[in-house]
């Protein structure tokens, strides 16, 4: 086996020497490429309209935080229990304003930037009808419109530049709500409804886009205007659209399917006639927020449990039978997702008699089947965990030994494409008859009743008692294929489950490998440890009892010399002890956890008397300063810097000694060649009271 420890690792990094001698201020452009040169053909023009998309992807629709924000507020969506809940803190942070938002608000700007320029220059393009310039121009004006739309419902009042920025404005004002309205989105949706093409567009808005854009925003504007001066136009667009839609989409292309099941068939996922206006996502990600694609009629966004009949890849290196593939391919969608639907959501679909809307299937994915190729068996701890009966002829038997004939439990196993686990609920057909048999069922029936509560809360959260571990997260930096065997071989006999978080080795990667982890963690404290580290057997238990809001924990580590160090391996060894011959610092060892709470102030201000092989952290903190800084490479610096961010943001420093005990194995120290730009990024940190990294957790 090799097993790959990080720290190990040598990082090379290239220094690159400027010069100003004999160096000019003069911008050279290398393309040759212009405003008014690309506007002096249809052909250039159109390389400037394709700009004014630049925002669609990267800020509004498909971008997985714009959606947290408008969708997860509201009362229909909830957090997913037993897995991530960050669209709660609105964009992994506290401070809203500084760090999802600003993407969504530089990105909305930067397109509106792109149709004020398409608008402009299109005067000066050679189009052969004044029709045709229109046609082309009305697409500028359409994401001028979504833009502004979108930026006045999240934000309120905002500046509303309608032509090409000329000079820097420092002191820029806020337009009224009603004023954008009235001065650019409904103008230039009327313009867009006058102009755009009838014929059905992928991307690239159509005349009925315009006018279901224009009708809500007319309806939208009543917010803001007492008068309600375009309601009756709203009611109008709308009432031209319905006649069309009756008509079959005759003169519009407004289109409603006879059944529910063809909204959402596969043949109809690309070009879905009932789409006003659709935008084509490439399944495998076009950015690293691809995962919010919800595809086809795979709708429930999250997985309701960690149940190991169901594998939801990452990687390539699954071992189950979709290898190759990712979850983008699999599911249409990352398996952890950010929404879940709430009770009220859920309720919306009982019908008058009790029974349920027809439609509830057809929306939401309530059935799973193990994809694992091999099938995967029951457990005795899974048993536990779900609360399932041991004795049920479903679940397990007891079977005579081959060898020697003594009665073996043995557990019963799903096969590759059988039915795994359901989500059941009232007025479903069987809801009564699989609830009778949900303990004693073969299949995992997870109760809408065990999982909302009366007050709409969610409430299912199963409690396992493993010493207070409730998941293990292995942050791989790289490690090659036979370490994965390894963890998969652990994961499938462990009460604990083991959580397999990779990337490909580009070098000693600390900093990111562990923000991969931490994003990954669906429990609220997070316990860090390295790899080459044996823990006291209270090691978890200290760490849990210690924990405090507010705060984050440091501890120190025994020193387990070279020799002892090759022994242990070698003999495959992990009891180690303080009266052992070979271990150094062993007032480390000293396991007193009562005086723990007397001595947790022990060099509070101290950052450098921090170590990542034995920190404990509540995960809010770590989204509040962004995680750690990626732009830390190679050996050092990468907890340090993080501990001055946390201090910076109001979060205690606290040691634990005499508890939380961790044992060091010896190892040759590489990988440092980065240390002096380690320790630079760390200054800056301190100098400045830094409390968030651009390059962390969320990279914009």
């Amino acid at each position: 086996m090799t097993t790959k420890i990080k720290n190990w690792l040598t990082v090379t990094a290239m220094a690159v020497t400027i010069s100003n001698a004999s160096c000019t201020l003069d911008e050279y452009n290398p393309s040759g490429y212009t405003m008014d040169a690309l506007s002096a053909s249809v052909e250039g023009y159109q390389t400037i309209l394709n700009n004014v998309y630049f925002g669609m992807e990267r800020a509004l629709y498909g971008y997985g935080q714009f959606m947290q924000m408008t969708e997860g507020g509201t009362d229909i969506w909830t957090s997913q229990k037993n897995g991530d809940n960050l669209y709660l803190k609105y964009g992994m942070g506290s401070d809203f304003a500084n760090n999802m938002m600003a993407n969504t608000l530089n990105c909305c700007y930067d397109g509106i930037c792109y149709c004020n320029q398409a608008i402009v220059q299109a005067n000066k393009v050679p189009f052969t009808t004044e029709e045709e310039k229109n046609q082309k121009v009305a697409e500028a004006h359409f994401m001028r419109a979504v833009y502004y739309y979108n930026l006045v419902e999240q934000l309120g009042g905002v500046t509303l530049q309608m032509s090409p920025v000329e000079d820097v404005d420092l002191h820029p004002g806020k337009d009224t709500p009603l004023d954008i309205y009235e001065k650019c989105i409904i103008p230039d949706l009327e313009f867009a409804v006058q102009w755009l093409p009838i014929e059905e567009r992928t991307t690239r808005p159509s005349k009925k886009s315009a006018m279901g854009m224009l009708a809500r925003a007319c309806l939208q504007s009543i917010e803001y205007d007492s008068s309600k001066k375009y309601a009756q136009r709203a009611l109008e667009v709308a009432k031209e659209m319905v006649e069309d839609c009756k008509a079959g989409g005759a003169a519009l292309g407004v289109y409603m399917y006879d059944n529910i099941e063809d909204v959402f068939a596969e043949s109809n996922n690309f070009e879905n006639k009932e789409a006003l206006w659709k935008h084509r996502y490439v399944v495998g990600g076009v950015s690293n927020q691809a995962w919010i694609m919800n595809q086809n009629n795979e709708q429930f966004y999250c997985p309701l449990t960690a149940f190991s009949a169901i594998v939801f890849k990452t990687d390539i290196h699954s071992g189950n039978k979709y290898d190759g593939l990712s979850d983008y391919q699999i599911w249409g969608r990352r398996a952890g997702g950010s929404f879940m639907p709430s009770k009220y959501l859920m309720d919306l679909y009982v019908q008058e008699d009790g029974t349920l809307d027809p439609r509830y299937h057809e929306f939401f994915q309530t059935q799973w089947t193990c994809n694992k190729d091999k099938g995967q068996s029951w457990s005795e701890s899974q048993v536990k965990q779900f609360d399932k009966n041991l004795e049920s002829p479903e679940i397990s038997e007891m079977v005579p030994n081959a060898t020697t004939g003594e009665l073996v439990r043995q557990y019963t196993k799903f096969v590759f494409d059988e039915e795994a686990l359901e989500f059941i609920r009232p007025g479903d057909d069987g809801y009564a008859e699989k609830v009778a048999v949900k303990k004693d069922s073969k299949i995992l029936y997870v109760d809408y009743k065990d999982l909302y509560a009366e007050d709409n809360t969610v409430i299912m959260d199963y409690h396992r008692d493993y010493d207070n571990t409730d998941e293990i997260i292995i942050a791989d930096d790289g490690s090659k294929e036979d370490t994965r065997e390894l963890i998969h071989q652990l994961a499938a006999s462990s009460e604990v489950p083991i959580i397999h978080v990779w990337h490909e080795d580009l070098g000693f990667r600390l900093a990111s490998i562990r923000n991969k982890a931490i994003a990954k963690a669906s429990k609220e404290y997070i316990i860090q440890i390295d790899g080459d580290i044996v823990l006291h057997k209270d090691f978890v238990k200290d760490h849990a009892r210690f924990a405090q809001k507010g705060s984050f924990v440091t501890g120190s580590r025994v020193l387990i010399r070279e020799g002892l160090t090759k022994k242990m391996l070698a003999e495959k060894n992990c009891i180690i002890s303080i009266h052992d011959k070979g271990t150094k610092n062993t007032i480390n060892g000293v396991h007193l956890p009562w005086l723990s709470p007397l001595l947790q102030h022990y060099r509070q201000w101290d950052i450098s008397y921090s170590r990542g092989c034995n920190m404990a952290f509540w995960k809010e903190d770590l989204l509040k300063v962004n995680g750690y800084n990626e732009a830390i490479t190679g050996w050092g610096s990468e907890d340090h810097e993080l501990v001055c961010r946390l201090i910076n943001n109001g979060v205690r420093k606290r040691t634990i000694k005499f508890a939380g005990i961790v044992f060091h194995l010896h190892h040759e120290l590489h990988g440092t060649d980065n240390l002096s730009n380690n320790r630079s990024i760390l200054n800056e940190t301190k100098v400045r009271k830094l409390t968030w990294c651009d390059k962390g957790i969320i990279q914009n």
